[in-house]
């Protein structure tokens, strides 16, 4: 009954504290970008001629805005969870200190430590929601996730130019613009290599589309600067570098919106530069380090709210502040931030395995 009784009001400050942080930061936004909301719902959202004009214009504003932020607080789900989890956490047991049954749970011998297993069990669960949202439900939105405000009302995303960008082999890409949505690209340009950077030969095509393994091109033709020598058809080019990957290359956020089965997939593939691949292997296992410091944290914040006695709570939140909001922000940068001498794989774990210690430690020494 008791674990029922703190599991619920947890579970309920939480989901409060999801509802104002995300309507504060959807709220915030539209502010600033009401202007582009309008012009956006003004090109992309077919007028209903039965409306007046102000009506409707305002009626596609809401409905762009709607469109737009939708995927996104899917993912605004994932990087508040950490912080919410804390904040709800400290809301919970100040209502319980309040109203005194903090000592009635003492009075009848049970623990102060054991108040922790319903705040435990209800993260646990808000972890494995994040992880199902992480891994099934974003990657199916993640082209929307890309958007710009500009594009809002559109399910796609926009061509944008390929800036050079080489493949497994060495050869670079560019195209004067790429078409995510068709798998497309205008005005294709590859320059062979060898081993000394020394362009070898040029392929020229008026466009390409993506056929399973390679490029099929449109009027392709191949040029040897040395020789210039022109004209020679080239129909077909195989490569690694596929259309995720120019998405991974050019849209900001792309790759952290991919599933872990599908970075997985593509560092396997190949045709991505050293760089590259370690940024998404650290996205992927980051991932991991993420929800294990999420509730890392909570252990470490926690035994500053169990209080035996009544009292001011605002004094526990300023002492388990620092070590709350360091342990995330440090979890958070951990993806971006590479450790040299390391594997991928455990420096995304350094700030977890540093807190891991003080959290036992304040966690054992709850006074009850």
């Amino acid at each position: 009954m008791m674990d029922r009784y703190i599991a619920r009001l947890y579970a309920i400050n939480v989901l409060t504290l999801l509802v104002l942080l995300g309507g504060f930061v959807v709220t915030v936004d539209v502010f600033i970008n009401l202007s582009r909301f309008s012009n956006a719902a003004a090109e992309n959202i077919a007028p209903d001629a039965s409306e007046p004009e102000g009506i409707a214009r305002a009626v596609r504003t809401v409905v762009v805005i709607a469109d737009f932020w939708g995927p996104k607080l899917l993912q605004l789900y994932n990087y508040l969870i950490g912080i919410i989890m804390v904040g709800a956490m400290g809301f919970t047991c100040s209502q319980l200190v309040r109203q005194r049954e903090f000592v009635a749970l003492l009075a009848s011998g049970v623990p102060l430590q054991r108040v922790a297993m319903p705040f435990a069990a209800v993260a646990l669960a808000l972890t494995l929601v994040q992880a199902v949202n992480q891994e099934v439900v974003i990657p199916k939105v993640a082209p929307l996730l890309a958007r710009e405000v500009d594009n809002a009302g559109s399910h796609s995303i926009g061509g944008f130019p390929v800036r050079p960008v080489p493949d497994d082999t060495g050869r670079i890409f560019t195209a004067e613009r790429f078409d995510p949505e068709l798998g497309e690209v205008q005005r294709l340009g590859v320059y062979e290599r060898d081993s000394e950077g020394v362009v070898t030969r040029v392929v020229r095509a008026d466009s390409a589309a993506w056929d399973q393994n390679g490029w099929v091109l449109t009027n392709g033709r191949a040029s040897d600067p040395s020789t210039g020598m022109t004209g020679l058809p080239v129909v077909r080019l195989d490569t690694s570098l596929d259309p995720t990957r120019l998405k991974i290359q050019h849209l900001r956020g792309f790759g952290e919106s991919l599933s872990w089965g599908q970075i997985g997939e593509i560092i396997e593939r190949g045709g991505m530069d050293g760089q590259a691949i370690d940024r998404l292997d650290r996205v992927r296992w980051g991932r991991v380090a993420s929800m294990i410091s999420n509730l890392v944290v909570l252990f470490a914040a926690v035994p500053f709210f169990l209080r035996k006695l009544p009292g001011p709570m605002i004094l526990a939140g300023l002492r388990a502040a620092p070590i709350a909001l360091l342990g995330l922000v440090a979890a958070g940068a951990a993806p971006s931030l590479p450790i040299g001498g390391l594997p991928v794989w455990l420096g995304v774990f350094i700030p977890t395995l540093v807190l891991l210690p003080l959290a036992v430690a304040l966690f054992s020494n709850v006074r009850t």
